[in-house]
């Protein structure tokens, strides 16, 4: 389909990103830092450092072109699943999603089917009923599924608001 990302996606995701730690937004991004689950290090906006590569502190430059490139693969991987147009809010919420559970996750979720199906409602239920782990809180999802729906609107800040 040739799905783009808005600047509003782009900030939902960074804020999505840096809710999930203690990291103050803004600050100590640039310097790896266990994630939530505690299972990997991650550098700017939740990139996945190499287990045996944990590396130092980066540039603001090296943060934007890893996000650019996780951003990149979720589009990828939402263009070859899903074959039925999206709006911006839409595109945002599946990439985020994206973001957060890879492409295995994505397809076992069961929401690119819905969402080919024409089942916007199914889809943000499938979205809402997917735990983040680690015991973190599932508001994100909850955004995710609302952006879906329309329910709520993002504003290019990467804020969500309902509707």
């Amino acid at each position: 389909m040739g799905f783009s990302l808005s600047q509003g996606g782009q900030n939902f995701i960074k804020l999505n990103e840096l809710s999930m730690t203690s990291i103050p937004p803004g600050s100590q991004y640039l310097t790896p830092y266990l994630d939530p689950c505690k299972c990997q290090y991650d550098v700017g906006w939740g990139h996945a450092l190499p287990a045996n590569n944990i590396g130092g502190t980066i540039t603001p430059a090296q943060a934007q072109a890893y996000f650019n490139q996780d951003t990149e693969s979720a589009l990828s991987t939402l263009d070859s699943t899903v074959h039925v147009p999206l709006n911006q809010n839409q595109v945002a919420a599946c990439v985020d999603y994206i973001y957060t559970t890879g492409p295995g996750g994505w397809i076992k979720s069961g929401i690119p089917a819905a969402l080919n199906a024409g089942d916007i409602n199914g889809a943000a239920n499938l979205m809402k009923a997917s735990s983040i782990g680690c015991g973190l809180s599932n508001s994100r999802r909850y955004r995710e599924a609302a952006l879906l729906t329309g329910s709520a609107d993002l504003t290019p800040g990467g804020q969500v608001v309902e509707q």
